[in-house]
């Protein structure tokens, strides 16, 4: 099977990444300043979900350079 690369799932985890960042500090921020755990609890949640596209982001580096077992840890990560 051929595979054809694309920058476009690249940049999109890199936005997602970002975005999940702002909103993370965002959020934490605020937790701070109104003492909502719930703000708090929401805030970590983004942050985690970072690393899960963090994987993403490794499996597709790692299919790009040739490297496809790599691409099957980063999913089951």
């Amino acid at each position: 099977m051929e595979l054809h690369h694309s920058i476009w799932p690249v940049l999109v985890v890199l936005s997602s990444i970002a975005v999940d960042y702002w909103r993370s500090r965002r959020l934490r921020e605020v937790a701070k300043l109104t003492g909502s755990p719930a703000l708090a609890t929401d805030a970590f949640h983004f942050a985690s979900d970072i690393w899960s596209s963090a994987a993403v982001l490794a499996g597709l580096i790692a299919s790009w350079v040739g490297m496809h077992k790599w691409d099957r840890l980063a999913a089951l990560c």
